[in-house]
């Protein structure tokens, strides 16, 4: 049985590299990279999860991180795959092991320049509430 965000990654991650505007835009959705990978990517980072159930239901809050990497010039290609995230994440997403998404939004979006100006990195800061009836 998997746990809420295993859940949640795994909806996260079907609904990405199905979604026409995000594939149009990265060479992959990834959990761990290698040296290998070719700009632009989205990588799932770190995430937290914290308990709140009630009598006779399940409920999770999951934080996590997904970043967006890019090495094109300004800000352009991490501004546009940015918006088709969001676009992508915008419906409700179907998880399995019994698990319902009742709430997933962007709580905080970063930018950051890395590498002397090489690359860029935009970390979307995701928070789902999760619930097994």
């Amino acid at each position: 049985m998997a746990t809420a965000y295993e859940a949640l990654q795994k909806a996260l991650y079907a609904r990405l590299t199905t979604h026409p505007g995000v594939q149009a835009r990265v060479t992959g959705v990834f959990d761990q990279i290698s040296a290998k990978v070719a700009f632009p990517y989205l990588l799932f980072g770190d995430a937290t999860g914290e308990e709140a159930s009630t009598a006779g239901t399940t409920l999770q809050r999951v934080s996590l991180a997904l970043m967006i990497l890019s090495d094109a010039a300004g800000r352009a290609e991490s501004l546009a795959l940015q918006a088709e995230v969001e676009a992508a994440l915008a419906t409700p997403l179907v998880l399995t092991d019994g698990w319902q998404c009742t709430a997933l939004y962007c709580t905080r979006a970063e930018a950051q320049t890395l590498d002397g100006g090489r690359r860029r990195r935009v970390t979307l800061r995701l928070e789902a509430w999760l619930e097994k009836p």
